[in-house]
């Protein structure tokens, strides 16, 4: 009798409903999931780590939850859920990385019981749809802060009618950061596209990038800048017609709205370029001497043009300017720049809008465009890369 009222016959008799253990049902916030695996307070935690940097790795997230019965699982609700999503590719470990979802869908549930709905219904199908963003190339750090834009995609980076295709996984930081785009100077206009319904894959983002690249290559007032044509990807059928769809719907809007026509340069002058010192000409070499450096430089084709073999001051001070220290940290990292002894020194030409933005860069610090003067002839100075 004690046995029973204790419960130790429990396997043995019948279960009432009421028996049976139940889960609380928790409310969904917008950004967060309903998931009994995971709490709030677990949300809030990995949300905020992944923020701090915009991805983290898996292994990294389970160690914040040093309590919690199963980390792992409680990380792959939040996945399962659309409120992250693994970037990285091959098997799932400890260090794949995971990133936020913009926007994640909360999952709907099944309605399995329910009765089938009578008279006309609406099938909603849910194909790749181009949403699009532009802005000068100026202004391209502020692709940032558009978190539609956080996302994968294509860009278009115009250089009067010449342009660069490219492709992301996160659009918005590879178009604000990415130094490849500074290469050929800064480009007149960023047009980029992304999916609106969020159901581009990878594969497809490939495949679009190599589409998006032969619709320039064909365009009769066009020319494709990249040096190759993009890989793309295999697909089947299916796939590759709605990627097909997506670019050339994002090709037919951009062609309506005008924003393919070549523009004036942004911060091109009209006039000549901004205090040119001593009335140079075009091709006339020019030399600048400050900071314990010596540079050199020529303006062509409305740019002014500090040349490989310059030599650029090791230390900057705040006064240079963000571009100028900007421009100094890409060039570091893509070896446009090299150490030699005491100074830098460039193995690139790089070009600038006017005379004091490239003085800036040379000495380091704030100094004035006359410091650049005419020098008769060229030497030892290599051609611009």
């Amino acid at each position: 009798m004690a046995d029973a009222i204790l419960g130790a016959d429990a396997p043995a008799r019948k279960l009432a409903s009421s028996d049976f253990p139940h889960t609380r049902q928790m409310m969904a916030l917008e950004g967060l999931v309903a998931d009994p695996h995971i709490d709030l307070d677990s949300q809030i935690a990995i949300l905020a780590a992944i923020d701090e940097t915009g991805s983290a790795s898996l292994g990294d997230l389970m160690a914040l939850l040093p309590d919690h019965p199963s980390p792992g699982q409680a990380i792959m609700a939040l996945i399962r859920e659309g409120a992250l999503v693994i970037t990285s590719s091959g098997l799932i470990d400890a260090h794949s990385q995971v990133a936020r979802r913009v926007n994640p869908p909360l999952r709907q549930k099944a309605s399995t019981s329910e009765a089938p709905k009578k008279g006309v219904q609406h099938l909603k199908v849910i194909a790749p749809e181009p949403d699009i963003f532009f802005a000068s190339g100026i202004d391209r750090t502020y692709f940032v802060k558009e978190p539609r834009l956080r996302q994968k995609g294509i860009y278009l980076a115009l250089y009067g009618s010449a342009v660069y295709v490219g492709r992301s996984g996160d659009t918005a930081c590879r178009i604000a950061w990415g130094a490849h785009l500074r290469r050929n100077g800064l480009p007149n206009r960023i047009i980029a596209a992304v999916d609106k319904h969020q159901v581009l894959d990878d594969a497809q983002a490939r495949v679009a990038e190599r589409l998006a690249a032969r619709m320039v290559n064909k365009h009769p007032g066009l020319t494709l800048l990249n040096n190759a044509f993009p890989a793309g990807d295999r697909l089947a059928s299916g796939p590759y017609a709605a990627t097909d769809r997506f670019v050339t719907s994002f090709f037919e809007r951009v062609e309506r709205a005008g924003l393919l026509e070549p523009t004036t340069p942004n911060c091109m002058p009209t006039e000549p370029i901004e205090g040119a010192p001593n009335e140079v000409e075009e091709d006339q070499l020019l030399t600048m001497e400050s900071c314990g450096v010596t540079a050199r430089a020529r303006i062509e084709d409305g740019k002014f043009w500090v040349l490989a073999g310059s030599q650029v001051r090791l230390d900057p001070v705040p006064s240079a300017g963000s571009a100028a220290l900007k421009d100094r940290q890409d060039l570091l990292h893509d070896g446009g720049l090299v150490h030699k002894g005491d100074h830098l020194v460039l193995t690139v030409d790089v070009g600038f809008d006017t005379p004091s933005g490239a003085a800036n860069f040379v000495a380091g610090s704030r100094v004035k465009p006359e410091h650049w003067r005419p020098l008769a002839e060229a030497q030892g100075i290599g051609p611009r890369a």
